[in-house]
């Protein structure tokens, strides 16, 4: 019994030891296809564990985190209910955060931003009337015709102190669109390749 404890608690420090720079890292396997082509189903990444201490995430970044209730298939749902059927991406998660659960996606949009979804691209601007701006998202496959929230063009806030996360491959991605954004306390770090 103590050599089963004593190889379970030097795996768990090898997964969550140190980087070469002296940050904590964490080493996780992409589970789905929802950051392709940026990430590959299986694809094993490091997460910088302390990237955020010193720093808030920027739009761009991809980000390990703990998803609201809201994103459990046996939940599914904005906390806002109407959202996103009525053409609003999701303003507010529902319930606190699932652990262990933990999702890798791309900060869209922060706190502040008003943004809306076209063709699955991400437009935003600093008030609700904008006018709304076409972010670069170079790694980005667009929406197709089949993609029910790849289009959700009546804007909506992202609360101070939040962040809007989508996956690279909006077709497929379960994200902020339908649950909600993430407040910055559920996240673990910036992820890298």
């Amino acid at each position: 019994m103590q050599l089963v404890r004593a190889a379970t608690v030097a795996l768990a420090v090898l997964v969550a030891g140190c980087g070469g720079d002296g940050h904590k890292t964490r080493v996780v396997r992409v589970p789905s296809a929802a950051m392709s082509p940026t990430y590959r189903t299986g694809q094993v990444v490091t997460v910088d564990l302390d990237a955020y201490r010193s720093e808030r995430p920027g739009r761009g970044d991809v980000v390990l985190f703990h998803p609201p209730k809201g994103s459990d298939p046996s939940v599914d749902r904005c906390a806002t209910v109407s959202q996103p059927a009525n053409g609003h991406p999701c303003d507010r998660p529902l319930g606190g955060p699932i652990y262990p659960t933990v999702y890798i996606k791309r900060v869209s949009a922060v706190g502040g931003d008003w943004l809306e979804i076209r063709n699955g691209l991400v437009y935003l601007s600093r008030t609700a009337h904008g006018p709304f701006k076409l972010q670069d998202e170079p790694n980005v496959k667009g929406g197709s015709a089949l993609c029910s929230l790849c289009n959700l063009r009546k804007p909506s806030k992202v609360p101070p102190g939040s962040y809007f996360m989508m996956g690279d491959n909006r077709d497929v991605s379960n994200d902020s669109r339908h649950w909600g954004p993430v407040p910055f306390e559920w996240i673990e770090g910036k992820v890298g390749r």
